[in-house]
């Protein structure tokens, strides 16, 4: 996601649901943009999906569990997720711990990181990398980005 080369060109180019947000450096982001700016046609555009970090979430106690949510087990049955997190304000780096609580008394554990990125950061990224931001939508039904919205939707373009 960093570093591609497909010698193509291509009228669209989406990173959604938070992927980006696994890139955990501003160095990394950028060379993810780069690349995306090499392969993007100069009439295409560049669609950017993920989270406006929530300091509530980002900010409770580290040594709880919290219930997120009860998703269909890909191997059945219903299966509850509890997630355990730990912020690191100076990186901006949540370590994120998922627990999987099966309806057959079995868990799953899945750790991973994911950097919070402010609106700010994201815009200058962008910029810097040399996107222009045609929309900033803070949902999925093209409303407008406001500082209510749960979501970062840039639809962006060559400069």
């Amino acid at each position: 996601m960093r570093d591609f080369k497909l010698n193509k060109f291509f009228d669209l180019i989406i990173i959604p649901f938070n992927s980006l947000l696994h890139l955990l450096t501003n160095n990394e982001i950028s060379d993810c943009f780069a690349s995306v700016l090499s392969h993007l046609s100069d009439d295409g555009y560049f669609i950017l999906d993920i989270f406006v970090p929530d300091p509530e979430l980002l900010y409770r106690n580290p040594n709880k569990k919290y219930k997120e949510m009860i998703i269909d087990h890909p191997k059945g049955g219903k299966c509850l997720v509890w997630q355990e997190s730990k912020y690191d304000q100076e990186t901006e780096i949540n370590d994120i711990k998922w627990v999987f609580d099966r309806n057959d008394n079995r868990t799953e554990e899945y750790q991973f990181q994911m950097r919070m990125i402010y609106p700010d950061t994201i815009d200058r990224l962008l910029f810097e990398a040399g996107f222009t931001i045609e929309q900033k939508l803070g949902d999925y039904n093209s409303k407008s980005f406001n500082e209510n919205s749960l979501l970062q939707i840039y639809i962006c373009s060559k400069q």
